[in-house]
């Protein structure tokens, strides 16, 4: 349940940072910090620490592994752990820079707490039957750097983008998910996007509205003492550029000032992948 604090906090995050006229404001971001702060707590409380509280352990560590098939949830939940680290960062920085941030300053300092947060909720991890993972921690601070790099560098965020796809898959309800589909993986799908639209080449033609995706996931590690272990999947695929079909609408709708969310589609559709409207090859590598 822990990366239900990230998701969460990031959506809220978003929802906030709407495009307002603004100045560098230190009440805000210290309203950022603390809204931050006390919705990893209470999230956290609810959401992760209430469910295990009759389970609580003392502090100890767990080498779970990578991404091989013996391995807890075949590796996605490191995938899960990136992007939770990821998008929290990146929607922290939309915050930081909407309060008057400097842009560098805001992706540093997002990036940083972003990466801190999900990693303190790991060791809080350390008290439970799951245990304190270092792998679960590099996961974290991969995804932060990830989204530091792009907040960073314009260019490649414009080529760029890391999501998360999900359908409740058929184990949800079931086993070690169980109604929480923050750890439903088998309805999960992670998308590394390269967009056309980031290449000035074919930034003005029609290829602008189409994207190529490299994708990781896994099916079938969501029930307990499940034998042989599940499906570890990686695919390619081919998509249309959602974000960019809806940013022509958004600046109609910013101009003639309709809605102070315009952006939000575009923004969304960053990091979440709609499902089905992605044409992809899976190849397993389970013998890999």
């Amino acid at each position: 349940m822990k990366n239900v604090t990230a998701i969460v906090l990031a959506a809220l995050l978003l929802l906030v940072s709407a495009p307002k006229n603004s100045c560098a404001d230190e009440e805000k971001v210290a309203k950022i910090d603390r809204l931050t702060l006390l919705g990893s707590l209470a999230f956290g409380v609810t959401f992760w620490w209430w469910p295990e509280k009759g389970n609580l352990q003392p502090a100890h560590f767990k080498e779970d592994g990578w991404f091989e098939r013996k391995d807890d949830w075949g590796g996605a939940d490191k995938t899960g752990h990136a992007f939770s680290a990821y998008l929290l960062s990146r929607s922290m920085a939309l915050a930081y820079r909407e309060a008057g941030m400097d842009s560098g300053k805001a992706a540093l300092r997002a990036s940083l707490a972003g990466a801190g947060i999900v990693s303190l909720l790991e060791v809080a991890d350390g008290f439970t039957k799951y245990g304190f993972s270092r792998e679960d921690i590099a996961a974290n601070i991969s995804g932060a750097g990830l989204a530091y790099l792009l907040e960073t560098n314009p260019t490649l965020d414009r080529l760029l983008d890391l999501r998360w796809e999900y359908l409740p898959s058929e184990e949800f309800g079931y086993g070690e998910v169980g109604m929480n589909f923050v750890s439903d993986y088998s309805g999960m799908k992670f998308h590394l996007v390269c967009k056309l639209d980031g290449v000035p080449l074919l930034e003005k033609t029609p290829l602008s509205f189409l994207e190529l995706h490299a994708i990781y996931y896994t099916r079938g590690y969501g029930f307990s003492g499940a034998a042989p272990p599940g499906r570890r999947n990686l695919a390619f695929g081919l998509s249309v550029n959602l974000s960019k079909l809806f940013r022509k609408w958004e600046e109609k709708h910013i101009r003639e000032k309709k809605s102070p969310f315009a952006p939000l589609p575009s923004t969304i559709f960053r990091y979440y992948q709609a499902p089905a409207i992605t044409w992809e090859t899976a190849n397993s590598i389970n013998d890999q």
